[in-house]
């Protein structure tokens, strides 16, 4: 083989390892751009809005590097819901409804109520809009416990709530049932609480759930839910 051939061979041997090197830190790049952005949204319970976040972390650790971009807030309801919740002299509560980091999305307990609020009916209209609108009475007993169930973090009894507000004829009986299983579903949150050792600010306690049952606090079912409560 002759010198410029071995130059030849060497070159190329040069451009694929220069070719090579390119190609993983484009993969490289690609993989801490896709993986440094988190992004998602967050439901607030008082305002039953949601609105997008975004910040930017170091790949594989929840060190920021930074600041959380907020979007825009937005209702999917409209005043046929919203004028049913009640209003709190309290900092708005922003919760998170789903999380996005690179390919990977996680959704959280808010995504199942947000379902529900956009839920379509035949004629492409909001369900629960136009059911709140035909049935104003019922609307106005069950968004404040739906309401109080998301400030609470009780999210997986939202299903069994909004069953409840279809198969219930009148106001007063419906405001018993939705209350039984809200104060159920507290109960089971805090047994799961205290078995697992955990903690939470939004954990079901006793006096919330006397002051959430309000002048039903002398219904039996109720009145033993209560008292299971710490």
């Amino acid at each position: 083989m002759t010198v410029n051939a071995v130059r030849r061979v060497s070159n190329q041997g040069i451009v694929i390892v220069i070719l090579v090197g390119f190609f993983i830190a484009m993969l490289w790049g690609i993989y801490l751009v896709s993986n440094s952005s988190l992004s998602g949204r967050e439901f607030s319970p008082d305002l039953f809005q949601q609105r997008e976040f975004r910040f930017l972390t170091i790949p594989g650790t929840k060190i920021r590097l930074t600041a959380t971009t907020l979007g825009t807030s937005s209702s999917p309801c409209t005043k046929h819901i919203l004028n049913n919740l009640r209003k709190s002299n309290q900092p708005v509560e922003w919760q998170v409804l789903e999380v996005n980091r690179g390919v990977t999305r996680e959704k959280r307990g808010p995504d199942i109520l947000v379902d529900y609020l956009t839920f379509k009916n035949a004629d492409g209209q909001s369900y629960w809009d136009d059911w709140s609108f035909r049935n104003p009475n019922l609307a106005a007993v069950l968004w404040p416990v739906v309401q109080q169930a998301a400030m609470r973090e009780l999210y997986f009894c939202v299903p069994e709530l909004m069953r409840t507000a279809e198969s219930v004829a009148g106001p007063a009986e419906l405001n018993k049932q939705l209350k039984r299983v809200c104060l159920e579903a507290a109960l089971k949150r805090s047994s799961h609480l205290s078995e697992s050792g955990s903690s939470s600010a939004l954990a079901p306690t006793r006096d919330w759930a006397t002051e959430f049952a309000g002048d039903l606090n002398d219904d039996v079912v109720i009145k033993e839910l209560i008292s299971k409560l710490e």
